[in-house]
């Protein structure tokens, strides 16, 4: 009786939370992304047998991802938090972090999962350099990590052996965010 009581006791603990299941586009989970590359490593290939990225062969990050949607409607010419009749969906990665000085407001392209964009002259609007659609203003985050040969993996500062053998690369750029607390969202 005492090991049905306790299996039963571990089912239900390995259920999802209520919440978690009410709404899974807005669940968190973790992820895996490449500061090489500057993208998320999903899908059958994106990364090798050990673990690494596949295109740049370097040991990637785990990072607490939420699932953004957008949905492109073509009759207004324009991208919508919410899904109508006729709105293809779009959906992106957001990095959870935690909210203060390191998020910004960005204009970014949710078909292409990216900040490369326009500014229209005559218009002063943003557009995607890819296929000029409106881009969106979406939260983002200034990200840095160091490539260090010497420790074979990324960091958020230099090594301290960085000023004499010149070990560590940089890599910035934005990441989509939302500003959240989680267990392992960082700066």
């Amino acid at each position: 009786m005492r090991k049905l009581l306790s299996l039963t006791l571990l089912a239900l603990l390995m259920l999802p939370a209520p919440a978690a299941s009410a709404d899974p586009a807005r669940s968190r989970f973790s992820s895996l992304f490449c500061p090489e590359c500057w993208t998320y490593l999903y899908g059958h290939g994106a990364t090798d047998l050990k673990g690494n990225c596949a295109a740049c062969g370097k040991y990637p990050l785990e990072l607490e991802v939420q699932t953004m949607s957008w949905y492109w409607s073509p009759q207004n010419h324009l991208w919508l938090q919410d899904p109508m009749k006729g709105t293809l969906p779009a959906e992106s990665l957001a990095a959870v972090t935690r909210p203060g000085p390191g998020l910004s407001r960005a204009h970014y392209c949710p078909e292409h999962r990216n900040f490369k964009g326009v500014r229209l002259p005559l218009l002063q609007r943003m557009v995607c350099a890819e296929d000029g659609k409106p881009m969106v203003l979406a939260w983002a985050s200034h990200r840095t990590w160091f490539w260090c040969e010497w420790d074979g993996g990324w960091s958020l500062t230099r090594s301290p052996e960085d000023p004499i053998k010149h070990c560590c690369t940089p890599r910035t750029g934005l990441l989509l965010a939302t500003p959240q607390r989680g267990p392992m969202a960082g700066d």
